[in-house]
């Protein structure tokens, strides 16, 4: 049973052995630490002052296929590409090989330290990427997986993109008009 707790309540702090006001927890360098229950992070999330940052970024191999029809939606297809059905095969158009995915684990912290931070990692590093959205929706983007993304439930990297081609068929053409000479020998004129 959670315990509902306002900022000016006292929670437990196992590192100082005290007793905290939770509006303080996150000046500590340990915040988020294990006295804290999600409810209890719940208040800091219509705060102004804190910020969603990522914690960790879980990178797990997969290997999956997403193909893309002709009305642009995305459907995951956990095949080989081989094993693709005639039907599928005819709609469609792309196929978005990948071999991992990301997975953001994310918590809030304050603007402050949030700044203290990312000092100095400031590059973005965007990338060509499929991502899965919590209620399922599949959307195709280019970002940077370090920025959070509260709605992504997972992030997969386009490993390679394959597109249907065609194969040129020979056909012969024969002209009457013109007479075949054999190599090396000139025509008479």
């Amino acid at each position: 049973m959670a315990i509902k707790r306002g900022k000016s309540d006292f929670i437990w702090c196992h590192l100082s052995q005290s007793y905290k006001a939770l509006g303080k927890c996150p000046e500590c360098q340990k915040f988020p630490c294990r006295d804290l229950s999600k409810s209890d992070l719940a208040h800091f999330e219509n705060d102004d002052s804190f910020i969603l940052s990522i914690i960790k970024i879980e990178k797990r191999k997969v290997a999956m296929i997403f193909l893309l029809d002709s009305n642009n939606t995305l459907t995951k297809f956990s095949g080989k590409i081989d094993s693709l059905n005639a039907e599928q095969e005819q709609a469609t158009e792309k196929i978005f090989d990948v071999a991992f995915y990301y997975e953001q684990k994310m918590t809030w912290i304050a603007e402050s330290k949030a700044r203290e931070e990312s000092s100095g990692t400031e590059t973005e590093s965007k990338i060509d990427c499929i991502v899965e959205n919590k209620d399922g929706t599949i959307l195709r983007c280019e970002l940077d997986p370090s920025i959070p993304i509260p709605e992504a439930a997972k992030i997969y990297p386009i490993k390679t993109i394959l597109v249907k081609y065609w194969k040129p068929i020979k056909i012969k053409i024969e002209d009457s008009n013109q007479e075949k000479t054999p190599k090396g020998k000139k025509s008479e004129s």
